[in-house]
C-alpha cells in the first residue's frame, strides 16, 4: 500500500513538473512545443485539461472538446465544465452548452460571471424569460454594474414590457451617466408623439408646441459624450426632421458617414423647406441618377420648379410623381416586348411597348424601343419619326448616348424623307 502511495506521489510530482514546464512555454507563446510535452502515454486530469485549455485558446474547439471530455471522465471539475460549455457554444452546440452551464451553476450558484455569460446566451437565443430571471439574480448579487441593468432592460424590450425596460435603462444611466446603449435606448423609448402637430399646421403655427418629449434630454446627453455616434446622429436627424426643426436635422444628417436613399431624400426636403433649392436639387437629382428616386423625389422637384416659376418642368415632375406612386405593370409589358423583338415578332413587340407606355408614360426604355422597332417594322418612316421625337421631347435628359443616337437618326430620317 505504501508502495502504491509512493508511486502515486512520484507520478503527481512528475505531472506537476510537466505542467510547470508547459506554463513556461506558453508564456513564450510556444504552444506547439507545450502540446508535445503534454503528449504522453499516461493520461491524467491535469494533462487533458491543460491540452483542452491550449486548444481552446488557439481556437481549435473540436480538439478542446475532445480533451475536456477526457479530463471530466477522470475528475468532475466545474471550471472544466464551464470551459467545455464555452467550446460547445463556439461550435453552435447550444443545448450542450446550456446543460453544462446550468450544471455548474447548481454546484456554484454564486458564480456571477457564468450567470452573466449564460444570461446573455439565453437572450441571444431568444429565451428571454430565462435571461430576465438570471439578470435579476445577478443584480441582487451586484447592484453596482450598469451593464446588468442595461441587459435586463434590453430583455424587457424583447418581452414587450417597455415601461420596465425604461426603468432599467434609467438605473444604468444613474450608475454611469455615460452608458451609451442605455442613453440611446432612453432617447428612443421615451419619444412621445406630437398629437397636435397637424392641428398647429392648419393654424399656421399660431398654436405653439409644448415640448415635453424627454427623448431629447437623453439624446443631447448622449451626443455630449459621443458626438460622432452614427446611431445617435441618425436618431437626432430623424427626430428633428419629424419635428420640423430642419436646420438641426441637416446638421445631424451631415454628421453621418453615409446617407442612404431615405436620408438623402429627407435632407433634400430639409433644404427645400429652408428654400435652399440648389442643395435640395443636388440630392434629388442624385437619387434619380442612382435610380433610388421615388414619388416624393419627383414631388419635391416639382415644387422647387414651381417656386422657380418653371411651370413646364414643375408639371413634368409632378406627373412623374403621380405616375410613380401608382401600381404598374410597365416592366412586364416592356420585357415581353423585348422578347417579341428578339423573336422577330415586331408587331407584337410594338403592341407591348405601347402597353408599357400606357401603364407608365415615363418609361423611357419602352419609348426608345417603340421608336426603334417602328423604324424597323414600318416602311412609313413618319411613324418612327413621331416616336423618336416623342423620346427626345420627354427623355433627352435620361441617357446621353441614347439621346445622341435618337438625334442622329432623326436627321437621317428627315434627309431620307426629303429625297
Amino acid at each position: 500500500m505504501k508502495k502504491i502511495a509512493f508511486l502515486f506521489l512520484v507520478f503527481q510530482l512528475s505531472v506537476t513538473a510537466q505542467i510547470k514546464k508547459v506554463d513556461s512555454l506558453l508564456q513564450l507563446g510556444n504552444y506547439l512545443t507545450a502540446l508535445k510535452v503534454l503528449d504522453t502515454k499516461t493520461s491524467s486530469f491535469e494533462v487533458e485539461n491543460k491540452k483542452g485549455l491550449i486548444y481552446q485558446q488557439i481556437g481549435n474547439y473540436r480538439l478542446a472538446i475532445l480533451n475536456y471530455n477526457k479530463a471530466l471522465v477522470l475528475k468532475n471539475d466545474f471550471r472544466t465544465k464551464e470551459n467545455l460549455g464555452k467550446c460547445y457554444q463556439k461550435t453552435n452546440q447550444i443545448s450542450k452548452a446550456f446543460t453544462l452551464f446550468e450544471d455548474v451553476l447548481k454546484e456554484r450558484p454564486n458564480n456571477t460571471l457564468l450567470k452573466y455569460h449564460l444570461a446573455k446566451l439565453y437572450k441571444s437565443k431568444l429565451q428571454f424569460n430565462k435571461a430576465k430571471k438570471l439578470f435579476k439574480s445577478i443584480i441582487l448579487t451586484d447592484a453596482t454594474n450598469s451593464n446588468y441593468y442595461y441587459y435586463l432592460g434590453s430583455t424587457y424590450l424583447h418581452l414587450k414590457q417597455k415601461d420596465s425596460a425604461k426603468i432599467q435603462f434609467f438605473k444604468a444611466v444613474t450608475l454611469d451617466s455615460t452608458h451609451f446603449k442605455s442613453l440611446y435606448n432612453l432617447a428612443k423609448q421615451t419619444r412621445k408623439k406630437d398629437k397636435y402637430k397637424k392641428f398647429r399646421k392648419r393654424l399656421k403655427g399660431k398654436f405653439k408646441a409644448v415640448n415635453n418629449d424627454t427623448s431629447y434630454y437623453y439624446l443631447k446627453k448622449g451626443l455630449k459624450y459621443y458626438p460622432k455616434s452614427t446611431a445617435l446622429n441618425q436618431l437626432a436627424a430623424k427626430y428633428y426632421f419629424y419635428d420640423n426643426d430642419y436646420l438641426k436635422a441637416i446638421n445631424h444628417f451631415l454628421a453621418l458617414p453615409k446617407l442612404d436613399s431615405e436620408r438623402k431624400l429627407n435632407l433634400a426636403i430639409c433644404y427645400y423647406q429652408l428654400k435652399d433649392y440648389e442643395k435640395a436639387m443636388d440630392y434629388l437629382y442624385d437619387l434619380i441618377d442612382t435610380k433610388k428616386a421615388n414619388g416624393k423625389t419627383f414631388f419635391y422637384l416639382s415644387l422647387i420648379y414651381k417656386d422657380k416659376k418653371n411651370y413646364e418642368l414643375a408639371q413634368k415632375y409632378m406627373e412623374f410623381a403621380i405616375d410613380v406612386e401608382q401600381p404598374q405593370l410597365t416592366e412586364y409589358y416592356f420585357q415581353l416586348g423585348m422578347i417579341f423583338q428578339e423573336d422577330k415578332q415586331l408587331e407584337k413587340a410594338i403592341t407591348n411597348f405601347k402597353l408599357a407606355l400606357e401603364d407608365d408614360l415615363y418609361n423611357n426604355k419602352a419609348q426608345y424601343q417603340l421608336a426603334l422597332t417602328c423604324d424597323s417594322f414600318y416602311k412609313d418612316k413618319t411613324i418612327a419619326m413621331k416616336h423618336y421625337k416623342n423620346y427626345l421631347r420627354r427623355f433627352s435628359y435620361r441617357d446621353k448616348q441614347t439621346t445622341a443616337f435618337v438625334k442622329q437618326r432623326i436627321v437621317e430620317l428627315e434627309q431620307l424623307m426629303k429625297n
